[in-house]
């Protein structure tokens, strides 16, 4: 038979304990709560490179057909940003909870003001979902068949994705893990 025998002194055992339960309700509080303060963060902290990115013109994008630009120009709003119109778009980019956890973007059921028809000076056209709006300048597409024209791609929200990944998320993930080691000390 084997025997073992421990010895524990009571104010190291009291550290350690404090240690790991000072760990579990850090990373409870980071990770887990309500999607997480460390979501609610990313999410915030995207969805305003987002705002910045496309206020900036950060990128060059095929330009739109010359009767959108006239129109455009007629309607005084010549020199927005190729993803703003009327502001509805970048109005409605924020950080949200869906499902549990927080999303950088636009809420899926967010309509615009109207107005954006061509045949009128932005008192014609039905509200449209924003989401719908922003997924056409993202990916483009063609919808000559519906009267809409050929939409060249405009990536802003995955350009901007990437470029939040190579800048280490803005250091939020070491923020995380300094205050989550902090606890154990």
């Amino acid at each position: 038979m084997i025997g073992l025998v421990v010895e524990l002194n009571k104010e190291d055992l009291a550290r350690w304990t404090k240690g790991v339960r000072g760990i579990q309700n850090s990373a409870h509080w980071w990770l887990k709560a309500n999607g997480g303060e460390l979501n609610r963060m990313l999410s915030s902290s995207y969805s305003s490179k987002v705002i910045a990115n496309i206020l900036s013109k950060k990128w060059s994008f095929m330009p739109y057909v010359q009767r959108y630009s006239d129109w455009k120009a007629k309607v005084g709003l010549g020199s927005q940003p190729f993803w703003k119109l009327k502001g509805d778009l970048v109005a409605s980019i924020n950080n949200f909870q869906e499902k549990g956890g927080w999303v950088g973007g636009i809420p899926g059921s967010v309509t615009d003001s109207g107005g954006k028809s061509w045949f009128g000076k932005l008192d014609k056209g039905d509200s449209k979902r924003i989401a719908m709006i922003a997924t056409v300048l993202e990916y483009g597409g063609d919808y000559r068949a519906r009267k809409g024209g050929y939409h060249f791609p405009r990536p802003v929200l995955s350009n901007t994705l990437d470029e939040f990944e190579q800048q280490n998320y803005d250091g939020i993930p070491d923020r995380v893990m300094s205050d989550i080691e902090r606890n154990w000390s």
